[in-house]
């Protein structure tokens, strides 16, 4: 029976005290909205966690566990809905909640949509319009993927070929092998990644597939398709939005024409494809400008960003601040509800 270190018994007990202290509080909150954000639901012992990054997932029983709680302490709405309301100045509940889950993958059908079901809560899907249906992956999956591939082919050999040796650059203590290729560690590979534009991340991503010579880093389709969408949209229960064309970060080095590719056109790929209404965006990556907020506003009822926080009905639409939840920080009811307080 392992022992918690002593700072693993301060947290425990911030989060106790926290949990218990901020429902109490929040009943003067008025007309407060917090807004969820999640990205996949897997089950524990799903191949497809073996590559995914910490932060990225909650098990279909802990989102269960999320929405029972939430559901004690506000009302569940849509996000499209409430906003809506808030500029109609009609009424609002007190305090509600909307859930929404970024990226458009198949786990948000196969495992989130039945657990909604049951517990009869909307939810708002942010697809990235030119990915659904098709088995590509983003390249932070695909970098996962490659180095996985190429660590079991080459081992620590691996950096010496041209296409991988800029991974050096990133992590002092690269895995020189499959087992040392936790998931923490390729977090943070992925996370010292982005201080590059996507566009060299691809490029860098497609040359390691070439050295591999596995271009297609092939694997099981795990974003949504049109078909899955738009049985869920039918439901009533879950609404689509925009992620953009092709999840590009939406920062200043983009040309007018690719911010509304991105933007403006993504909106009507999906609602051709889905055949519902558009009214929601969000950020990849919570990339904002001003020059593409401001085009989002032209097309959108409002955007999502990752800023933390929770929303107001005075608060800017088009930078909905949301509380990011996954497994390793909210994986019970008590470190939940302290997430959820914004104070841990």
């Amino acid at each position: 029976m392992s022992r918690r270190t002593p700072k693993a018994v301060v947290k425990h007990m911030a989060e106790f005290a926290v949990a218990k202290t901020a429902p109490l509080l929040w009943r003067s909150r008025d007309r407060s909205l917090v807004v969820l954000m999640y990205h996949r639901v897997l089950p524990p012992g799903d191949s497809r966690l073996e590559l995914e990054q910490p932060g990225m997932y909650v098990h279909p029983s802990t989102l269960r566990l999320h929405l029972v709680a939430l559901k004690q302490h506000f009302q569940p709405v849509q996000l499209d809905h409430w906003i809506q309301a808030a500029l109609d100045n009609t009424s609002l509940p007190e305090r509600a909640f909307a859930i929404t889950f970024d990226d458009g993958w198949a786990d948000n059908f196969e495992h989130a949509y039945p657990v909604l079901a049951a517990e009869n809560v909307p939810a708002t899907i942010f697809v990235v319009s030119d990915m659904v249906g098709t088995g590509h992956l983003f390249w932070p999956e695909r970098l996962g993927t490659l180095l996985r591939q190429g660590l079991a082919r080459h081992a620590a050999q691996l950096y010496s070929f041209g296409e991988f040796a800029w991974l050096r650059t990133l992590d002092a203590q690269m895995p020189s092998s499959v087992q040392e290729l936790n998931p923490e560690r390729l977090d943070r590979i992925i996370n010292n990644a982005k201080r590059d534009d996507d566009a060299t991340l691809s490029a860098r991503v497609d040359d390691m597939a070439s050295r591999l010579g596995d271009s297609q880093c092939p694997r099981e389709i795990e974003l949504l398709d049109w078909e899955q969408i738009r049985e869920m949209t039918r439901s009533g229960l879950i609404s689509i939005g925009s992620h953009t064309r092709r999840h590009t970060r939406l920062s200043d080095d983009l040309t007018a024409e690719r911010l509304h590719d991105e933007i403006a056109e993504s909106k009507h790929v999906i609602e051709s494809n889905a055949g519902c209404e558009v009214r929601l965006f969000c950020y990849p990556n919570g990339d904002a400008t001003a020059t593409a907020r401001a085009l989002v506003a032209k097309h959108y009822l409002a955007a999502c960003s990752t800023m933390p926080g929770w929303h107001s009905v005075r608060a800017d639409r088009y930078m909905i601040r949301r509380v990011a939840v996954h497994q390793d920080i909210a994986g019970n009811k008590t470190s939940f509800l302290a997430r959820l307080s914004g104070w841990i």
